[in-house]
C-alpha cells in the first residue's frame, strides 16, 4: 500500500512538471507567449493535415518521423531559437518537397506546433519578424 501511495505521488509530481513545462515552452525574455492567431491555427491545422500528418501523425504524436509535441520534441528544440525551428521547417519540410508552402503557410503550421506544446492563440499574428524574438526554453 505504501508503494502505491508513493507511486501516485511521484506520478502526480511528474505530470505537474510536464504540464508546467508545456505552458512555458515558447516565451520571450519577459515571459510573454509567442503570439499567433486562432485563424493561423486553423490554417495551420489544414496545411498540417495535407502536408505533415502522414509522417508526423495526425495529432503531432510522431509516426514514421519524430513527434512535434511533448517531451521528445522539447528535448530536441528546447534552448533553440524559434527562428531556428521555423527555418528548419521551411528548408526541410515536407520531406523531399521543401518550399512547397508559402512562408505564411509555414508560420501557420508553426502556430499549430506551438499550440500542441501549450501555447495559446491570441490577437497578434505570428510573423517572421516575431519569430526572431523568441527562444524555446531548454527542457529540464
Amino acid at each position: 500500500m505504501r508503494f502505491v501511495k508513493r507511486f501516485i505521488a511521484l506520478s502526480s509530481s511528474l505530470l505537474i512538471s510536464v504540464f508546467s513545462l508545456s505552458l512555458v515552452f515558447a516565451q520571450d525574455a519577459s515571459g510573454s507567449n509567442v503570439p499567433f492567431t486562432a485563424e493561423q491555427l486553423e490554417q495551420g491545422t489544414e496545411k498540417y493535415a495535407a502536408h505533415c500528418a502522414a509522417c508526423h501523425g495526425g495529432e503531432l504524436e510522431g509516426g514514421a518521423f519524430p513527434a512535434l509535441k511533448g517531451e521528445a520534441f522539447q528535448n530536441k528544440w528546447g534552448g533553440e531559437s524559434l527562428n531556428d525551428l521555423h527555418t528548419y521547417i521551411m528548408e526541410n519540410m515536407p520531406l523531399g518537397q521543401a518550399g512547397v508552402l508559402s512562408e505564411e503557410e509555414y508560420l501557420d503550421v508553426l502556430a499549430l506546433i506551438l499550440s500542441h506544446n501549450g501555447v495559446e492563440a491570441g490577437d497578434t499574428e505570428l510573423t517572421a519578424d516575431v519569430v526572431a524574438d523568441y527562444e524555446l526554453p531548454a527542457a529540464p
